[in-house]
């Protein structure tokens, strides 16, 4: 294993995204969803060519790397930034592959390609796609490394999103509201956090509608950067509440392959990326509610998220994770 020492300033801003991802057991999450785990098997597979050389951004454990090295690769540059590189390596020659991956432990924006690769994988998806600010890290590995004509899986990544009246997030709303424990602790349903739940289909009100889709070999990096905004109007199908904005990915592989995280399909480990209304929306069939949605890039690992929603000609109603970045009616500026 290459081990390259990191003078990174920002070290102790990014401590809790790398305990985070050097915790074994969040890899034994992301490896027990069999969903994720064989659409990437089954696309490396297919993408693969005997004599390839392949660079694995992200490389955790090091299960993507062994899948390319078995697929045939002749070399893969397997780049993992925490301390989970060590359990790489071992998992490497446990599996009697250390010949064709080189374990690289060191942050992909700071490493010097050794040569460059024909195909870069990656397992850089957030509960929404963009989310873990890992796509300005991606480009910039493919604008280094990658051949002319050279691949990436996924390739295309779309984001979507759909208003909900979510069964679960009223139930927690109404347990604060309704005087648990015969006190008033009205403030902890005021403002609920942004989670990862499972929302089903019966609950979206109007048909998803896409924020962004990017094309991994054409976005540019400079734009990965910076703020990725969508303005969207749904048309609402029934007499509802609407208590929350529900958001997921669709990741193409070529070939018809998909990895998705949509409500309805396959169980993931991601679930969707729930968004709350601070003040739910009583809606009409056939109204119109219009919304505004930004991911905003942060630290290393996290994006902010911003939302705002407004129905008809009503005054806007703005989210924002950020601190004292709440601005009520007039539509969110990330």
């Amino acid at each position: 294993m290459t081990s390259i020492e990191s003078t990174d300033d920002q070290q102790q801003e990014n401590q809790d995204y790398l305990e985070e991802y050097e915790d074994l057991e969040v890899h034994r999450g992301m490896l027990r969803d069999a969903t994720r785990t064989r659409v990437y098997q089954q696309a490396i597979f297919s993408s693969v060519k005997p004599g390839d050389v392949v660079l694995d951004m992200g490389a955790g454990t090091g299960v993507l790397s062994m899948f390319a090295a078995q697929a045939g690769a002749k070399r893969v540059y397997a780049v993992e930034r925490t301390n989970i590189a060590e359990f790489a390596a071992e998992m490497v020659e446990r599996n009697g592959l250390s010949d064709r991956i080189e374990i690289i432990q060191n942050d992909i924006e700071k490493v010097t390609a050794p040569e460059k690769v024909d195909l870069i994988l990656s397992e850089w998806l957030g509960v929404y796609g963009v989310n873990e600010n890992l796509l300005a890290p991606l480009l910039t590995a493919r604008d280094r490394w990658l051949k002319p004509r050279g691949r990436m899986l996924p390739d295309r990544v779309t984001v979507l999103l759909a208003p909900v009246s979510s069964q679960d997030l009223d139930q927690e709303r109404n347990f604060w509201l309704n005087r648990p424990y015969d006190l008033d602790m009205s403030l902890l349903g005021k403002d609920i956090p942004t989670s990862m739940q499972d929302v089903s289909p019966q609950e979206m009100l109007a048909e998803p509608a896409g924020l962004w889709s990017l094309e991994m070999l054409d976005f540019p990096l400079e734009e990965a950067a910076r703020p990725l905004t969508a303005d969207l109007t749904f048309r609402i199908d029934r007499d509802a509440v609407v208590n929350a904005l529900a958001s997921w990915f669709w990741a193409d592989f070529g070939d018809g392959l998909v990895l998705t995280n949509a409500p309805g399909a396959p169980d993931t480990h991601w679930g969707q990326f729930l968004a709350p209304l601070r003040h739910p929306q009583a809606v009409e069939s056939g109204s119109l509610l219009q919304v505004k949605f930004a991911s905003i890039p942060s630290s290393s690992g996290y994006s902010e998220t911003a939302w705002s929603v407004r129905l008809g000609s009503a005054p806007w109603l703005d989210h924002d994770t950020r601190k004292g970045h709440h601005r009520r009616q007039t539509g969110f500026e990330p």
